[in-house]
């Protein structure tokens, strides 16, 4: 039985401001968990006109800021995508972003950095793979490693341009063996989520594959991968055509979160043609179960984000639409438990972090905004029998969004080339 079923959403205090200050610069935000001292880290990417950086900040699980932000080393060149996971054997975290026109690294490839617990930065940078657009990091505890996986962009190749790249990281930022291609062939993008299926020690990857004169037809794809061996299947369709079909959308985003209770996976996608989310659960094996779930018809933006709370029995599924950042629980049968809700309104964030606290059965999902109220923050969600909350007002609908079409120009400039056949 779910563990909220008849619930509705609850939002634990106020909004949590992250980024210090008032600053469009700040984007790209995501999170990591510290089960060992029960906090959270963030990060994000921090661009001013005289440098580009990464930026900390550790808070409580009860809302509380740790010190103030701390900007990592500022290095010449672009950085962005940065993702973080957290290491609960060492108690440290991982940190991965792309970078550009960095001497010391490669055109478009990925740089890890490995910092302690009480934010201390371990060692130098290190270089991870060249594969860097739509980059998604776990920790695996089984094994004391991480895994990544990226889609890695090459404008200059004749063929293919974009492939979809694995590599496995030690704790100590050593990496074992070379990038693994997890795509057949072809041209795919972009990368999805991966996620760890922590029965049976193993990762599901998921991108799409990008279709064209290379014999698909814009299918969404998933394959195994051992956590200490390798591929371990053939790589397999999770949504045939005609969903996935070139349009007008510069990113379809995949979401996918393991439940290791029921042992089955929920996968959620965006459609580019018709503006809906959608979702769908994978048994075990990858083999689709049921019908597609519709979670949003309406959906006019280019991010989501999907966890699962193993305490609740329950996912989060989080987008943003023309109200604001919204939110909704699914149960492990695939039903859509209580209404969907707001989490905060007026807010068109690109980039959403959402990520499940099981110590407190609570989730924690982060933004980024624009205009007079810019800055990161962070949102405590709970499940409660009352009604459902109003959402905060200090993003109000009359918020000036003045540097969201920079940062989507910037960004859709950066991938341009890549995402032509998307």
């Amino acid at each position: 039985m779910n563990g909220i079923n008849s619930a509705y959403a609850a939002l634990i205090g106020n909004p949590i401001k992250l980024s210090q200050g008032s600053s469009n610069a700040v984007s790209e935000p995501s999170l990591a968990y510290n089960s060992v001292d029960q906090e959270y880290m963030a990060v994000w990417r921090n661009v001013t006109t005289d440098f580009q950086t990464l930026t900390l900040q550790r808070f409580t699980n009860t809302g509380s800021l740790i010190e103030g932000n701390i900007n990592l080393s500022r290095k010449p060149g672009v950085i962005f995508g940065p993702v973080i996971a957290y290491n609960s054997t060492d108690n440290q975290y991982l940190v991965s972003f792309g970078v550009q026109g960095n001497a010391n690294f490669a055109y478009n490839s990925s740089v890890g950095k490995l910092i302690t617990a009480d934010s201390k930065l371990i060692g130098d940078n290190f270089s991870i793979s060249s594969a860097a657009q739509e980059t998604s990091l776990l920790y695996n505890p089984q094994v004391n490693e991480y895994f990544q996986t990226a889609r890695a962009f090459d404008p200059d190749s004749i063929y293919p341009s974009n492939i979809i790249l694995g590599q496995r990281i030690k704790s100590d930022g050593t990496l074992i063996n070379s990038n693994i291609r997890l795509d057949t062939s072809g041209e795919s993008g972009p990368n999805g989520q991966v996620a760890l299926d922590s029965v049976h020690n193993r990762y599901l990857a998921t991108w799409r594959d990008q279709g064209s004169s290379f014999g698909s037809n814009y299918t969404l794809q998933g394959r195994f991968i051992n956590a200490d061996s390798g591929l371990i299947s053939k790589q397999f369709v999770i949504v045939p055509p005609p969903d996935f079909k070139s349009g007008t959308t510069p990113l379809i985003p995949i979401r996918t979160s393991f439940d290791s209770i029921s042992q089955k996976f929920l996968v959620v996608y965006g459609l580019a043609n018709d503006t809906q989310i959608r979702g769908h659960f994978l048994d075990e094996n990858g083999t689709p179960i049921g019908s597609e779930i519709i979670l949003d018809r309406n959906f006019t933006y280019d991010n989501f984000s999907v966890t699962f709370n193993k305490t609740l029995q329950v996912y989060l599924v989080a987008w943003t639409s023309d109200s604001g950042l919204i939110g909704q629980f699914i149960g492990t049968s695939g039903n859509l438990i209580g209404d969907r809700f707001s989490i905060a309104s007026g807010i068109k964030s690109s980039v959403i972090a959402n990520i499940a606290n099981n110590d407190l059965g609570e989730f924690v999902i982060a933004w980024q905004t624009q205009g007079t109220q810019a800055g990161i923050f962070a949102q405590r969600i709970n499940t409660s029998s009352s009604s459902i909350p109003e959402p905060s007002t200090i993003f109000g609908i009359g918020v000036i969004l003045a540097a969201l079409p920079m940062l989507k120009k910037e960004y859709a400039t950066r991938n341009k080339k890549a995402l032509e056949k998307i």
